[in-house]
């Protein structure tokens, strides 16, 4: 499912501000999750990153 927000600096609610917040640090954790895997990938074969 796909989400779009409209990000306006000067006007954004409080609403607003908590729903981007809380995106921001699943995007975070998924992020991390993704580093980790490719590192691990990378270590498991010998130097090259497997896909």
């Amino acid at each position: 499912m796909t989400r779009t927000y409209t990000y306006r600096p000067r006007r954004i609610s409080p609403r607003q501000h908590a729903a981007l917040q809380a995106l921001f640090v699943h995007l975070g954790w998924l992020r991390n999750q993704e580093v980790a895997k490719y590192r691990d990938d990378y270590k498991e074969g010998g130097g090259e990153a497997a896909s």
